[in-house]
């Protein structure tokens, strides 16, 4: 067994148009109709799976929230940019006013 073969189908997949559009990841988010920060956190989700990243180079903090989750609030318009910043720096989801 290699690395490869821990990877969960999406990651595999997403490689797999990763590697046929050499690298650009602009090009990976309109072929998989993602935005542009979903495909780098997928992107570093594969390194990570394939243990690539070293913690030295894993970005930030340890999150409390999912990263993705947070994107994709944010490309819904279900929070703006500086919710979704404060997110990210604290780990913590904001709290409803209900």
């Amino acid at each position: 067994m290699n690395e490869f073969s821990t990877l969960s189908q999406d990651a595999l997949n997403f490689l797999r148009v990763y590697l046929k559009n050499r690298g650009n990841l602009s090009k990976v988010a309109e072929i998989m109709n993602i935005s542009y920060p979903t495909a780098h956190v997928w992107f570093s989700n594969v390194l990570k799976q394939l243990g690539y990243l070293q913690p030295s180079e894993q970005v930030g903090k340890t999150f409390y929230v999912d990263v993705a989750d947070v994107l994709e609030d944010l490309e819904n318009g279900d929070i703006n940019f500086q919710e979704a910043l404060n997110v990210l720096k604290t780990g913590k989801k904001r709290r409803d006013s209900s």
